[in-house]
């Protein structure tokens, strides 16, 4: 059963994320969701009967029988809306720091993942890049801070970059900046944070009927503004325009725990800001809490402050409807820090994140072993896109979520609720996310459910229905499994970024059953595809004959001109247990074909 109540609480509002609540199809009505008393709901089972209470004056309620997990997200997001596809850059890497004490700093740091081939796609910077101070007597080109709406002109205007060659690059306004992280060889995306309050337009938002009592705050100030007012959000969405034409790419929001809508309003607002700068191209912003139907924009979400990268919180925040899920890599511990990055490979959306001190980027953590332990992450993460990328169409078109639990493949493992998988075919292992040095950093425990499994780009087969534990795992590996019949598309070669996507694909085959899986290309970048789907994607079947070790495909859709599609093809198998890999010779990628193996 699918349960899903809207009931913002009256005595603390802003504690209230989301509010779907799902049972399984048992006779025990077991929850799918663990009560969670801070937003006012408790549950008690009676019998074969699930009983839940909720705060609050009035709920509604919409209840939809389902019979399995993935029949569960589709009946979420029929009601709540599809979720949209990210821009593909999206779901490459991202980092995040707060601390800088220049531009220069941080087009450094740039350099220094291009330079150390650690891929990356996109830069994030918190308050440094807007103040948040209100504005200097020169506006935005003052010294120092202009809070809503300006940037900080220290950081943004006038300033000359001294490149690795020598050479320098001279800019006066910030889109000039932008254009240099756009251009290489940064090739960078960029987003800054946002805050739901008035820095500097105090005054005329109170008057204006604008703003919040101070009780709504979260703790982080006063001045909040009412996002459910559509004049302000028109004046909002107005002032911050010159933004998305300078080249910001999208927004990170925080802090917005004010009202039960925040978070949905303010989305939208910024969501009309990309429509009128840039029509036609993909919108999306990182939050710290969400509605349901945020994923409509699409919404990415961490999992919050307490920077937990575990995989349960993150099969919790897909439960609760959100399938965009990301979390803050902050760990201290360099071997933990190495963890966290091999933890979040798996995860939809993979980003670091720092406040202060030492940024949580891998050139500055450990030694060697554990630079090259980061940067295998991110290749393998990188070399997963065409996969990941595929499942957030999957998702877009069925509803059916890129990570759950394996329950939704396997209904009657034991401990399939709390096994986190990804697609119907890989279940990494847990591994360390603790924020602090742990004795446990280099030991994994997996679940795995019955049958085979093999360990990911490898011959070496297990068999399941049981709790695997690993210790001492070398720092650059991080058990994965695999089912038998996957077939796993993969990038080749080490790219930077993922805009070098294409040419040559490698598709791995897991031998063992039969098995498909559809690789889903487009332009990455344009809303095309939701005004005429099939016309704008590249959709190729695959199929695996296990009895006749026989590879076909066969490709529909009309999307066929990209720099980004692949051209050529090849097909590694692996047999359980095998003394090594099949690999095929490398073939055109035409629109029919096969590969025998």
């Amino acid at each position: 059963m699918l349960a899903f109540a809207v009931s913002p609480l009256e005595f603390d509002p802003k504690n209230v994320h989301c509010y779907p609540v799902g049972f399984a199809g048992s006779p025990s009505a077991t929850p799918l969701l663990e009560p969670n008393t801070s937003m006012g709901i408790q549950s008690e089972n009676e019998g074969s009967t699930s009983v839940w209470y909720i705060t609050g004056a009035a709920a509604d309620w919409y209840l939809a029988p389902v019979t399995d997990g993935y029949a569960f997200t589709k009946a979420l997001y029929d009601l709540t809306g599809a979720p949209k596809i990210p821009p593909r850059y999206a779901m490459a890497f991202m980092a995040t720091y707060w601390g800088y004490s220049s531009m220069q700093e941080v087009e450094g740091y740039m350099h220094k993942f291009r330079e150390g081939a650690y891929p990356i796609d996109s830069f994030i910077m918190d308050y440094d890049w807007f103040g948040p101070k209100p504005c200097g007597p020169d506006g935005a080109q003052g010294d120092g801070n202009c809070g809503d709406y300006g940037y900080k002109g220290s950081f943004w205007y006038n300033q000359t970059f001294v490149q690795p060659d020598g050479s320098k690059v001279v800019t006066t306004l910030p889109s000039q900046v932008l254009s240099h992280f756009h251009s290489e060889p940064l090739n960078m995306k960029f987003a800054g944070i946002r805050k739901p309050r008035s820095y500097s337009n105090i005054n005329f938002s109170n008057t204006s009927g604008w703003l919040l009592p101070d009780s709504d705050s979260v703790g982080a100030g006063g001045n909040n503004w009412n996002y459910t007012i559509p004049a302000f959000r028109d004046w909002y969405t107005k002032v911050h325009l010159h933004f998305i034409t300078d080249g910001v790419d999208f927004w990170w929001n925080d802090e917005g725990e004010t009202q039960w809508f925040t978070y949905l309003y303010w989305n939208d607002a910024q969501r009309i800001e990309f429509a009128t700068a840039r029509p036609n191209t993909r919108f999306f912003t990182i939050n710290r809490a969400f509605q349901p139907g945020m994923q409509t924009f699409p919404a990415v979400t961490w999992t919050g402050d307490d920077q937990d990268c575990s995989h349960h919180r993150a099969l919790q925040f897909g439960l609760w409807g959100q399938p965009y899920i990301t979390c803050d890599m902050t760990s201290p511990d360099a071997t933990v820090l190495v963890r966290q990055y091999q933890n979040a490979v798996f995860f939809p959306v993979m980003r670091v994140h720092q406040m202060h001190g030492v940024p949580r980027f891998p050139f500055l953590w450990g030694g060697p072993a554990h630079q090259t332990a980061f940067r295998h992450a991110l290749n393998v993460r990188y070399a997963l896109l065409p996969y990941l990328y595929s499942l957030a169409h999957i998702l877009h078109t069925t509803g059916r979520p890129i990570s759950h639990p394996a329950s939704f493949e396997f209904p009657d493992f034991a401990l399939g609720m709390d096994t986190y998988m990804v697609g119907a075919s890989i279940i990494p292992a847990d591994v360390s996310t603790l924020n602090k040095g742990d004795k446990g950093e280099n030991s994994t425990t997996v679940n795995l459910p019955p049958g085979v499994w093999f360990n990911f780009n490898s011959t070496a087969a297990v068999n399941g229905n049981r709790t695997i534990v690993h210790d001492n795992v070398a720092l650059i590996d991080f058990p994965v499994y695999i089912r038998p019949g996957t077939i796993l598309p993969l990038q080749t070669g080490d790219i930077q970024y993922s805009d070098q996507m294409g040419g040559t694909l490698q598709v791995h085959v897991y031998a063992g059953a039969d098995g498909t899986f559809t690789l889903t290309e487009d332009d990455g970048y344009t809303l095309d595809y939701v005004t005429d789907y099939t016309f704008h994607t590249r959709a190729t079947a695959f199929r695996w004959d296990d009895a006749h070790k026989t590879l076909t495909w066969k490709r529909t859709g009309g999307y066929n001109d990209g720099t980004n599609l692949y051209t050529n093809v090849f097909a590694t198998l692996f047999a359980a247990n095998a003394t090594s890999a099949k690999r095929s010779l490398t073939q055109e990628f035409s629109a029919a074909g096969e590969i025998r193996l």
